[in-house]
């Protein structure tokens, strides 16, 4: 799909109004877009349509937006074990482990530091948890998000279900 393509899809698809979701909880509004795009849904390294990536965001919403995701390899304990030493039970009664990371130990004891040659993860136990190579986050960097597109939705719940107006 060429530029001029996406650029009448994207009329085309703000033109139909509010969208029932595709798919509930916060990865919705995304999942919804691109299967309006007819974008398959990927976790690549590579930008989903030739040099774009596509991201979309509730217009009121204050949450992060994942702007690309990792392999494996960069884990440095298996992530089974993570969640079993450091998770706990959310409102499903389920194992979990979700947490904003920053320079600072947060709540979880978990930080990033930003050394020399990769920024690793740690707990406040010492361990280290996560490494990634700064000239592997820099190139993924330039293939994935080179060319950014941010499509905004209005977030209507108020019929049960939730629906998105892409703006």
């Amino acid at each position: 799909m060429d530029i001029s393509e996406l650029k009448n899809k994207l009329s085309d698809i703000k033109r139909m109004g509010y969208v029932v979701t595709k798919r509930k909880g916060n990865t919705g509004v995304g999942y919804t877009l691109e299967t309006l795009l007819r974008i398959k849904e990927n976790n690549l390294q590579a930008p989903d349509l030739g040099n774009i990536e596509v991201k979309c965001k509730r217009i009121k919403s204050t949450s992060r937006m994942t702007m690309f995701t990792f392999n494996k390899s960069v884990w440095k304990i298996e992530q089974k074990e993570l969640i079993k030493q450091y998770g706990y039970m959310d409102k499903k009664g389920q194992l979990a482990l979700r947490s904003t990371i920053k320079n600072k130990p947060n709540n979880r004891g978990f930080f990033v530091k930003v050394e020399q040659d990769a920024v690793r993860l740690y707990h406040k136990d010492g361990l280290r948890l996560v490494e990634w190579q700064l000239e592997d986050l820099i190139e993924d960097l330039k293939k994935k998000l080179s060319n950014v597109l941010l499509v905004h939705a209005e977030s209507d719940k108020s019929g049960g279900q939730e629906e998105f107006w892409y703006k």
